[in-house]
């Protein structure tokens, strides 16, 4: 449904789904796209109690979960968990894993096996497919390596530990691609804030990644 320009406010519930009002009229949960001056241009709704939001229109960011562009197939790849997830809250600075001690681990989780030439990122700033970025749009070195199924991308800050008290946004671009050549339809983003207070998660993985 088009609705034509409008100013819109956004809002997330505590199910991390998108409300927004126009012109003092409440919409309900769903996705809108939105230009600088805060003007709506294009909402679908959604009426469906959950997490996820959808469907996504084309071009608009999805959050993980998320359905993709109408009318595409159903196969097309897309990033359906994330960690930390999308709005949670008081996450740690630093993960210890088996005494290695990072900023904290972003993770992607996709549909299907990816190709992970389009999504690796060793040494860091080779491909920008995954990426974290403070919402100031400060990016955040780092490195992004796939599981050996292809279907999760673990992003690993350069930096010992993300800035405390901090909001950061995780995006995955369309250049993601599956094994089959095809990309994802939709660019998806999730956002977290940091602890107001370094702090360390251990981690014991024993022989298997983690």
């Amino acid at each position: 449904m088009r609705l034509g320009y409008g100013i819109a406010t956004l809002a997330h519930d505590e199910l991390g789904r998108v409300c927004y009002r126009r012109n003092n009229l409440r919409l309900g949960y769903g996705i809108a796209t939105v230009d600088f001056a805060g003007r709506m241009r294009k909402w679908w709704s959604r009426k469906s109690v959950g997490a996820s939001v959808g469907p996504v229109g084309p071009g608009a960011t999805a959050v993980p979960g998320a359905a993709g562009t109408p009318g595409a197939s159903a196969t097309d790849p897309t990033v359906i968990s994330s960690s930390p997830s999308n709005n949670a809250t008081n996450v740690p600075t630093s993960t210890n894993r088996n005494n290695v001690v990072t900023g904290t681990l972003v993770t992607a989780t996709f549909s299907q096996p990816m190709n992970p030439a389009t999504i690796n990122s060793s040494p860091a700033g080779t491909l920008l497919t995954f990426t974290l970025k403070e919402t100031t749009g400060n990016n955040v070195p780092g490195t992004v390596a796939m599981n050996a199924a292809n279907t999760m991308a673990t992003f690993t800050p350069t930096a010992a530990a993300l800035t405390p008290n901090t909001s950061y946004t995780a995006t995955v671009t369309t250049a993601a691609k599956n094994a089959g050549g095809t990309a994802m339809p939709n660019p998806v983003a999730w956002s977290f804030p940091t602890k107001a207070v370094a702090f360390i998660r251990s981690r014991l993985c024993g022989s298997n990644p983690c």
